[in-house]
């Protein structure tokens, strides 16, 4: 028996909205060392706390990711992620 449960939601319908839900939805450029430039950021909630913001971009900074592989070796690519902090954590 598992103990996970997994709800799946309707194509279309947005996700549910917790009111003490803190996120930030950035875009980035990964280089071919796996090094992270170019970050955007696409969407924040709350939108006007600097705090989280630089918070999420500085930990992308800090981040190494693997690059794409091609057949020349390894190339530059793009990537979008989200970061969710529990409200204590601010």
């Amino acid at each position: 028996m598992s103990k996970f449960t997994i709800e799946r939601r309707k194509t279309g319908e947005p996700p549910q909205r917790d009111s003490g839900e803190v996120y930030v939805v950035a875009s980035f450029d990964v280089n071919r060392r796996g090094n992270v430039w170019n970050i955007e950021i696409l969407d924040a909630y709350p939108a006007d706390n600097r705090k989280i913001i630089r918070r999420a971009r500085k930990t992308l900074r800090a981040t190494r990711f693997r690059p794409r592989i091609s057949h020349d070796g390894p190339v530059n690519s793009s990537g979008t992620i989200r970061y969710d902090y529990p409200d204590d954590s601010i």
